[in-house]
């Protein structure tokens, strides 16, 4: 029997459709370029415990839009998770992006064709 976590991701799509001019999203451009290196921000939210954002380093990409993850952050509000916690999660629930310097040299190195 597997519990059941005390929070469900936010859907940052959703949220941004619904307040585009306060509620800022990655463009298509940096949501492409996440893959295993790359940080992204994801909203944990509970109804009855309100919510947190925190990054997940992915680890995984995979071909369904679906992505794989460990928790960067040691949380506040959530009890039953903790940094490295693996997670899974979709394009839908990124929020915000972050490329470390390394990943980004690599990044570029095999755009100029490397």
């Amino acid at each position: 029997m597997t519990n059941t976590p005390s929070y469900t991701l936010g859907d940052g799509e959703a949220r941004h459709l619904a307040n585009p001019t306060t509620f800022a999203r990655p463009s298509k451009e940096e949501l492409a370029a996440v893959g295993p290196g790359v940080l992204v921000k994801l909203m944990f939210e509970s109804e009855e415990l309100g919510g947190e954002r925190m990054w997940v380093l992915v680890t995984e990409k995979f071909d369904d839009g679906e992505y794989f993850g460990v928790l960067q952050n040691w949380p506040v509000v959530f009890e039953d998770i903790e940094y490295g916690e693996p997670l899974d999660f979709t394009e839908k629930n990124i929020i915000d992006v972050t490329i470390p310097a390394a990943v980004e040299d690599l990044l570029r190195v095999f755009a100029n064709g490397a």
